[in-house]
């Protein structure tokens, strides 16, 4: 039998925009499944926008175990249909409820779950600290629907004589513990010198790239930023194009929560950059093992390639002949 890790408390609030299942309205309630665990609201008569309020609490074995929640339309003569279902990964909130915060002030934001497509979030979810608790607000977007969302609240409760999130005295490998210490402290020793090198190769990209191309723009502040990261637009260039043409580079063009969107990163357009050129943007890691040759070698790679695909392109064309291109009335099609 796997051991009791402890409670997640589900606090099923309510649900908007829920799909019609009778001639006019629905009876809608929501069953929640964890594991073998089976859950289930009461049922609210005929509201699409159903407020249920309602605490529904499950034992927690394992933590990566997805919750599954389900909304049904309660019939009286005939089976319940199935109004739409949403999928729920609480690893992130269980990574937040380890760190074990304390003293926090009220309403501190732990951590950030964005909406992508390998969740069912309609928006982005907040793990905070408030009133001493650890708790996480979650919008959930129905599937296998016309429409339909879903809101919660997750709360962890610990319990006596349950194994808990926490690390259990006796568990440590000590070796590994003296090994992790002696680590971090070189890492300290070597801390400046690595944050100089590392700036010291930065710039030695962004020049590079720069004296030979034009149109290349840095995202975000060149000095308040880590040494370790260097995002560029190139003007009139593709960016998943041009991250196709540097298969020798370890670059990218977005966040890894958001690799399989096509759309321009959120942090770049919330920092003002412009659509088209949030699309155009590549993302260079540089770390303390990282030697000027390498530097120099995606440098020259990538402005092979951007060269390339500008010779492609009929809008690098227009402004080389000195053309304003965003004066130009598009036609719709």
């Amino acid at each position: 039998m796997d051991e009791l890790l402890g409670l997640l408390r589900i606090h099923v609030k309510r649900g908007v925009n829920l799909a019609i299942r009778d001639v006019s309205t629905s009876d809608p309630y929501v069953v929640v499944k964890m594991d073998k665990q089976r859950l289930k609201t009461r049922v609210i008569k005929k509201d699409i926008n159903p407020e249920w309020n309602e605490d529904l609490t499950l034992s927690v074995t394992d933590p990566s175990a997805p919750v599954i929640l389900t909304v049904y339309d309660h019939d009286t003569f005939s089976m319940d249909d199935k109004m739409g279902d949403a999928e729920l990964d609480i690893s992130p909130y269980i990574e937040a409820v380890k760190m074990q915060v304390e003293d926090l002030p009220n309403g501190t934001i732990i951590t950030r779950i964005h909406p992508c497509r390998q969740n069912c979030l309609a928006e982005e979810s907040c793990v905070v600290f408030e009133n001493g608790k650890v708790l996480q607000d979650v919008v959930l977007r129905l599937r296998h629907v016309e429409s339909g969302e879903l809101e919660l609240q997750l709360e962890w409760i610990d319990l006596p004589g349950a194994k808990g999130l926490g690390i259990r005295s006796g568990t440590v490998p000590t070796p590994l513990v003296v090994g992790m210490g002696a680590a971090c402290e070189v890492a300290k020793n070597e801390m400046d010198y690595d944050e100089k090198r590392i700036s010291s190769l930065q710039q030695r990209l962004l020049n590079g790239i720069r004296e030979k191309l034009d149109g290349v723009v840095v995202n975000g502040s060149l000095e308040r930023r880590y040494v370790g990261n260097l995002n560029l637009s190139f003007a009139y260039v593709e960016g998943e194009s041009l991250l196709t043409g540097l298969k020798e580079v370890a670059v990218s063009s977005g966040s890894a929560c958001t690799s399989a969107s096509l759309e321009p990163s959120y942090v770049l357009r919330a920092l003002g950059v412009e659509e088209d050129m949030a699309h155009t943007s590549i993302r260079f890691g540089i770390g303390r093992f990282t030697t000027e040759a390498e530097i120099d070698r995606a440098v020259k790679l990538t402005v092979q390639q951007v060269e390339k695909l500008r010779e492609m392109s009929p809008l690098y064309e227009m402004v080389k002949e000195g053309i304003n291109i965003k004066d130009i009335q598009w036609a719709q099609h």
